[in-house]
């Protein structure tokens, strides 16, 4: 027979050394391990607790055919970066690192402040600080139940290959489940970790004895199991306080004016979680079940508290500082927005305390009551056509408040002479409690309580018309520094400093006792024209004085030069006071004047007015005296003596200094030009009565943007003063925070009040700050009154650990559990809670399910306080023999966790793998 000649390349062969996508992904599963350093033994690593340590992670994506996965390492590290993970003795190296975490009891329940990161929900349900977990991206859903068993498949031989002893868990199921499932081998023994996830949980499963049932069965022990150990949490949550524990804002009275408040609207405390736990119990030791419950809150064996807040309560003295800030914004003037209460047919304006003090003059409410005319010691009348924004019942309050020297019988008087313009001696503001003071609590008060802007520019204007009308009557402005502007105060409280200055310097003039004037027309002293006591003459009129006049004393033992006779101090004119804002406007003018020789000789008559109007007055009080004489009595660092000779008087001779002896130099010219003049006949260097005009004016010309600015630095310092005050009286707690905020503040706060330039969006953020510091006090406040009484003042660290960690949201023990003075507050509140919607009725209370659930209270404990818990956790752990007797000793453990739309049970299974 032939053989036949067959061509085998129309055959297909299989080539089996190709690698399949299944061997590539457990290939990449067992690289990554290695490349992480996760094939070493973990179970001589001694972990911090949760609380002492930072989760950290480390991933890598990787593809199993078209479906994309993110392979992630969560590990718990120590809080200090350089410190390693503390290593046990060789001994204790029995056991796997996995059966070391399952058996570890310390942490059963761990504050949820500490497991707060995406992607270790794991750590909490089994305790674990070192895991990797395998998880699709793009939400894909893992629900098939062949995917499953081959992912468990990959991870199971990937960590054999790698010999990694850290359990790798790959979720499953949906995404919103967060469901795992896992594996771990190390030592003999292979855990695993399984998860159920219900909506709703059988009904006999709700109870400790369903889930010891369904704990024993899962394990099928060949020999009887010991005593399984329970740990149990119970969650309270108390949702319905703020519906009747609040604080409401009242509305400002008459009583109110001038205090600024303090403090959130309503209480932000909106919710508390109680967890009441019991641990390490033997199952035979205690019952729960549907009919009849041991875990009673009050009898457990420790407490801890959680409570969530408002973020950011709505504050009084925040909400009134910024609506107030809000107006700089507005450009409207006083006539815009008051109309016909400013103007009349006369154009002339109207007076403010002289028609609300009684005596002779009419009172406000005659006025208000008649609408008719208010007389003046210039007979000026004039009529009102219409109403201002305030009622009398605030006006006259408001400015009596501002003025108490006006009212008969002062309830609350200026103390003191405020020569100290600022507490902390940075900012640029004024004396606590002055007249500005008053009148920036005021301003802000009526923005936020009593009208809005137009009460605003009513009592800006009412402020305005007391100062022309106290010019007018020489009356002093009461509320001030005393003496010139003070530079270190702000711009409004140096206008009225000045104002102050131009009423003095008129009462002197007019001979008249300027020490503590009462309010009232008969001690109005009657305007003289300012220019009968100083004048210009012509020069044909000038007089030549020959005769000495002007002295004010001698000048100790000095000598003139010329005749030996005494050398006198002349009278001579007081300083002119300036406010910063006219020294800047002087300023501007010299350098204006250009550099010419008719701009030069313009600048040194300006700048020599004063030294013209001194030497005038000395050669009034000096008819003999030279200009070496001046020198010596006014600028004697520009004399210099020669001890060693004497003239014929007696005393020593000397000589001008080399500036003073240059030719034609500013002090020689003037001093020719000077006459024999004495001080009360020059012309003043200081019009008080323009310079009063001008102040008024500008008062009486700022719109209400402009008023803000003026008020705000006076502002800023009294909502500090305010945070100051409440921060010292919260001494029960120390609050770091809230000083490192104030000292913030306060730079933050010098920085833009001494800043010439208004600027409200650098005061905004200042106000929020203050707000935030507002916001924390208001919640420190809360817990205080809520978590202890008024006469506890215990300052030991349990306490201000307690309070400082509830004030950070965090999830805190509570000192003494049930027992303890905080315990009974707390189960205080969950009385009052229950009879308030026993008395409400649910249907009342709205509440709803809700409220009938925690009507309902809790199985076997008619009397409690406390209504079905919201939430519980079993833990559940037993040692046993895994799958015959013979088998390796090895913990079993199962987790719990039973909400009212959530049922989730999650176990670690150990089995032998040796002796099996």
């Amino acid at each position: 027979m032939e053989n036949i000649e067959i061509d085998d390349s129309e055959f297909y062969h299989q080539d089996f050394t190709t690698a399949s996508e299944w061997e590539i992904f457990m290939a990449r599963i067992e690289e990554i391990l290695h490349e992480w350093k996760l094939t070493v033994s973990f179970s001589n690593v001694k972990y911090p607790s949760f609380s002492d340590g930072i989760w950290e992670s480390e991933s890598e994506n990787l593809f199993f055919a078209d479906v994309e996965f993110t392979m992630t390492h969560h590990f718990l590290k120590p809080l200090s970066i350089d410190e390693e993970p503390e290593l046990y003795d060789d001994l204790e190296n029995e056991t796997n690192y996995v059966s070391k975490e399952l058996d570890f009891t310390g942490q059963d329940f761990p504050p949820v402040q500490y497991i707060d990161k995406p992607g270790i929900s794991l750590a909490r349900v089994y305790g674990l600080h070192n895991f990797v977990v395998l998880s699709p991206t793009k939400n894909i859903d893992i629900d098939n139940e062949s995917k499953v068993k081959i992912l468990l498949s990959s991870v199971h031989m990937a960590v054999n290959n790698s010999n990694c002893e850290l359990p790798m868990f790959v979720q499953v199921g949906e995404t919103w489940q967060q469901c795992f499932l896992g594996v771990s081998e190390s030592r003999g023994l292979c855990t695993n970790f399984d998860m159920i996830h219900l909506q709703k949980g059988p009904q006999h499963c709700k109870y400790l004895t369903g889930l010891l049932d369904v704990f024993k069965s899962k394990i099928a022990s060949p020999i009887p199991l010991d005593t399984v150990t329970v740990s149990v949490q119970f969650s309270y949550s108390l949702v319905f306080m703020n519906k009747f524990e609040f604080r409401r804002r009242e509305t400002i009275g008459v009583e109110d004016i001038g205090r600024l408040q303090f403090g959130a609207c309503l209480d932000p405390f909106n919710e508390m979680l109680l967890l009441a736990s019991w641990e390490n119990l033997p199952e035979s030791v205690v019952v729960d079940s549907q009919n009849y419950s041991d875990f009673d809150p009050l009898h457990a064996a420790s407490w801890a508290v959680k409570i969530k807040m408002v973020d950011t309560p709505a504050c009084l003295l925040s909400d009134c500082i910024l609506e107030f800030l809000h107006l700089s914004a507005n450009n409207q003037t006083l006539p815009d927005l008051l109309g016909d209460y400013v103007t009349d047919s006369n154009n002339e304006t109207v007076l403010a305390l002289n028609r609300i003090t009684e005596s002779k003059v009419p009172s406000l409410t005659s006025v208000l009551r008649r609408a008719a005319s208010v007389g003046t010691s210039q007979g000026r009348k004039r009529s009102r056509s219409s109403d201002g924004p305030l009622s009398e019942e605030f006006i006259v309050p408001i400015l009596y408040f501002l003025f108490p020297d006006a009212e008969p019988e002062p309830k609350r008087p200026y103390i003191g002479d405020f020569d100290h313009p600022t507490d902390s001696g940075v900012l640029k503001s004024c004396g606590f409690d002055s007249l500005v003071w008053r009148l920036a609590i005021i301003l802000a008060q009526s923005a936020h309580s009593l009208g809005g802007v137009r009460t605003v520019g009513h009592i800006w204007y009412e402020f305005v018309q007391e100062m022309r009308y106290r010019w007018e009557k020489s009356i002093k402005i009461p509320g001030l520094s005393p003496g010139f502007p003070d530079f270190r105060t702000c711009l409004l409280h140096q206008k009225l400093q000045l104002l102050n200055c131009c009423i003095e310097r008129k009462l002197k003039r007019e001979n008249v006792n300027f020490g503590n004037l009462p309010y009232t027309d008969e001690q109005n002293v009657s305007s003289t024209d300012s220019d009968d006591e100083f004048f210009d003459c012509d020069q044909e009129e000038q007089k030549q004085w020959t005769e000495p006049v002007g002295r004010l004393s001698k000048y100790g033992s000095m000598k003139l030069i010329k005749t030996g006779e005494p050398l006198y101090v002349p009278i001579t004119q007081e300083a002119v006071p300036k406010t910063e804002d006219q020294l800047e406007e002087d300023a501007d003018v010299l350098v204006q004047l250009g550099d010419d020789a008719m701009g030069s000789e313009l600048r040194a008559r300006m700048m020599s007015a004063s030294l013209l109007s001194d030497m005038e007055s000395f050669k009034a009080a000096n008819p003999d005296g030279l200009f070496e004489d001046f020198i010596r009595w006014y600028s004697p660092r520009d004399w210099i003596d020669d001890p060693t000779e004497l003239d014929e008087w007696g005393q020593p001779t000397g000589h001008l200094s080399s500036r003073m002896q240059i030719e034609d130099n500013t002090w020689t010219v003037v001093w020719q030009s000077a006459k024999p003049i004495p001080a009360r006949r020059q012309k003043r260097l200081f019009d008080d009565t323009r310079e009063a005009e001008k102040v008024l004016h500008y008062l009486e010309s700022r719109t209400i943007s402009q008023v803000i600015d003026l008020i705000l630095p006076v502002l800023t310092h009294c909502a500090l003063c305010y945070l100051v005050a409440e921060t010292k009286q919260n001494e029960y707690v120390e609050l770091p925070q809230l000083n490192t905020m104030l000292r913030h503040l306060v730079k933050t706060s010098e920085r833009i009040t001494r800043d010439s330039r208004s600027q409200p969006r650098r005061y905004e953020i200042v106000f929020q700050e203050i707000a935030a510091h507002e916001s924390l006090i208001a919640k420190a406040k809360s817990i205080r009154q809520n978590f202890y009484s008024i006469d506890d003042k215990r300052t030991n660290e349990d306490f201000v650990r307690f309070f400082t960690g509830l004030l950070e949201n965090k999830e805190m023990i509570v000192p003494g559990g049930p027992r303890e003075i905080i315990g009974d507050r707390i189960t205080k509140m969950f009385s009052d809670v229950y009879k308030h919607l026993d008395y409400m009725g649910v249907e009342e209370s709205g509440a709803g399910d809700d409220a009938a659930s925690m009507m309902s209270g809790n199985v076997g404990m008619s009397n409690s306080p406390f209504p079905t818990p919201e939430k519980k956790e079993y833990v559940l752990r037993v040692m046993a023999n895994r799958p015959s007797p013979y088998s390796k000793y090895s913990i079993q453990f199962m987790r719990a966790i039973l909400t009212k739309d959530d049922f989730r049970l999650a176990g670690a299974f150990n089995h032998d793998t040796l002796f099996f």
